[in-house]
């Protein structure tokens, strides 16, 4: 061993590969579709993960359905907010808030999405204007259901 790390050891902890324990907290953004342990056979939550629904269809889901019961239940009871308790008037509040928000985020979103189309489009429009022209008529025949490629007959 270096001499020089055992003079300096006592007064700094520095650890090399290998040299001992690791203490590691790694928490990945995303968890790929695996389930966590203990949620239920997990043949049957990637089943469900990957073909049905995944999480943010769920929750979108869940909102629009609470959305609407919320907003049956206030059309039937105009004093809802005299037979409700404060917390639950909170709840109901930042439930709102939250669905204009994601609202405001989807469309902003968008948004964005459809500012770079128009730039990208008129940037091809600009470089090669065929281009342009064959790739506007390709998406007008999806979009009719016209599906035609070179070379097979229509």
């Amino acid at each position: 061993m270096n001499p020089w790390l055992q003079m300096m050891s006592p007064s700094t902890n520095i650890r090399l590969p290998a040299s001992g324990d690791v203490c590691m907290d790694y928490s990945p953004w995303t968890n790929w579709g695996v389930s966590a342990p203990g949620a239920g056979d997990p043949r049957i939550e990637h089943e469900i993960f990957t073909t049905i629904a995944l999480p943010g269809r769920q929750l979108g889901k869940l909102t629009q359905i609470v959305t609407t019961l919320l907003e049956l239940t206030e059309r039937t009871h105009t004093d809802l907010d005299q037979v409700i308790n404060p917390e639950q008037a909170i709840a109901i509040k930042e439930f709102k808030t939250m669905v204009e928000e994601i609202q405001s985020r989807k469309q902003a979103i968008k948004q964005s999405a459809e500012d770079a189309a128009e730039i990208a489009l008129q940037r091809l429009k600009n470089v090669d204007a065929k281009a342009f022209q064959d790739l506007i008529r390709r998406e007008s025949e999806s979009d009719s259901g016209i599906r035609s490629t070179e070379g097979e007959p229509q």
